[in-house]
């Protein structure tokens, strides 16, 4: 890159997305974001990101010719990555591109049977949005092999932080303390995960995909009642899964599981979650939420 402020365009922006490009504006860049929601633009902009509609197809190609670097953290909808569909012949031509990252999920890895997965262990998953991430996942890679560019997918966890963890869902009288014996859940603090992209885009030459997961794989219902003491709140009932009646896409999350490795973010990148597992996350989030008056 030369002596201009480098530049990046984020397709979606998201939980994720934001952190990371708060990140990089404090070191210099210029960042962009593409958006559909007219009410997420505003809030965008008044962040400092250069916004662009999804709406506007020329705005999006014209950032997509010259950006330094692409983040998609949109999820794929049924008919495969929105980024892919509207981006990827233009990014194919972008000889400026040095970082082409993508925000998948540990989805991919389907059910693991609780074992240690990493990013060499077999994509079990079959159907629903574990396929859908395969898949657009496999239509970047074909793209990045065909015209040489520097794809890194990261595969994320459990994303927790402010505003969205089982604190909230306690204070919301959400909160369900639902028992699986031996099921786990990794996870990831956002700003963990906003650190770790941070550390990919500086090495753009470093890695291809990584796990980003905290160090310690954990039951929700554990979960659950660490964040119950925490606030000094009289923890949910346990309810065993069989009879919880949970709703489809929250009983997935029980019947796949997984312990996620993030050994080779933390060696080839030299990062390390400041937040090693829930309790160390949510024991600040609490502290925050107290001080605020939630």
């Amino acid at each position: 890159m030369s002596d201009r402020a480098p530049t990046i365009l984020i397709f979606g922006l998201g939980y994720v997305g934001e952190r990371f490009a708060m990140k990089l504006r404090e070191e210099g860049w210029i960042v962009s974001t593409i958006l559909r929601d007219a009410v997420k633009a505003n809030y965008a902009s008044s962040l400092g990101l250069n916004v662009v509609s999804l709406a506007d197809a020329q705005g999006m190609l014209d950032l997509a010719k010259t950006t330094d670097a692409l983040l998609i953290t949109a999820a794929p909808a049924e008919d495969g990555c929105p980024a892919y569909r509207t981006l990827s012949a233009t990014v194919a031509q972008n000889s400026r591109l040095q970082w082409l990252g993508y925000l998948s999920s540990t989805s991919v890895y389907g059910d693991q049977e609780c074992r240690w997965t990493n990013e060499d262990s077999t994509l079990k998953a079959c159907k629903g949005p574990g396929l859908a991430r395969i898949q657009a996942e496999a239509s970047w890679q074909r793209l990045a092999s065909e015209h040489d560019l520097r794809l890194k997918l990261f595969r994320l966890a459990g994303i927790y932080g402010p505003g969205r963890s089982a604190l909230n869902r306690l204070r919301k009288g959400e909160a369900r303390r639902v028992v699986k014996p031996g099921h786990v859940v990794s996870r990831i603090h956002v700003d963990d995960a906003a650190q770790l992209l941070l550390l990919s885009i500086r090495r753009p030459d470093v890695g291809s995909i990584y796990n980003v997961s905290d160090l310690e794989p954990a039951s929700g219902a554990d979960v659950v009642l660490y964040a119950a003491w925490l606030l000094g709140e009289v923890a949910p009932p346990e309810v065993a899964f069989d009879e919880a009646s949970l709703p489809a896409a929250a009983a997935r999350f029980f019947i796949e599981c997984r312990r996620i490795s993030s050994d080779r973010a933390q060696r080839e990148l030299e990062w390390k979650p400041i937040y090693l597992s829930y309790r160390e996350g949510f024991r600040e989030l609490a502290k925050a939420m107290v001080a605020s008056g939630q």
